[in-house]
């Protein structure tokens, strides 16, 4: 009797997979054409110590002298994923001094020898399906939202004729 080995693979491999800074590049140029070229969103990356590479996506409004917003931080090892992303929708809000002392208590504030941290406020996406869904989860903040109205207000008003003045 022979015994069948069973595929221990995970089920969703794809062979399509992308590296994150193809997809923040590829959300920078839609911003441009959602917004009509009010808004242009440009990603840029720098490498870092031990091998970490960051990519940012900031927000541009050219009607205000090129005015910047950071949108999200991703930074990964060369190797791509896992990816640790840094938004403003992550961040922990602010807690009580009492809910500190108590947290502190609750968990090792250290910084962990093994990346990613797993204390860190910080998600980290394992493969691509993760990525695309924080990247989601990012661009439809209520953060980002309030960033991109404000930048479309100031640009509009900006753009607005000046009123003559009565006579």
């Amino acid at each position: 009797m022979t015994a069948t080995i069973p595929n221990l693979w995970p089920d969703d491999i794809k062979v399509d997979v992308l590296p994150p800074l193809v997809i923040l590049r590829a959300q920078a140029s839609k911003i441009h054409q959602l917004t009509k070229g009010a808004l242009l969103g440009d990603v840029t990356s720098t490498e870092g110590s031990d091998g970490f590479v960051t990519h940012r996506l900031d927000l541009i409004a050219p009607a205000l002298d090129n005015r910047r917003a950071r949108i999200l931080s991703v930074t990964h090892r060369e190797g791509f994923y896992p990816v640790v992303i840094e938004a403003e929708c992550y961040r922990p809000k602010a807690r009580s001094v009492a809910e500190m002392m108590h947290l502190g208590t609750l968990f090792d504030t250290k910084v962990g020898t093994t990346w990613p941290d797993a204390t860190n406020w910080r998600p980290a996406a394992a493969g691509q399906s993760e990525f695309v869904k924080c990247v989601g989860e990012v661009l439809k903040s209520k953060e980002v939202r309030a960033v991109i109205d404000s930048l479309l207000a100031l640009s509009n008003e900006k753009n607005q004729p000046a009123e003559e003045p009565a006579a």
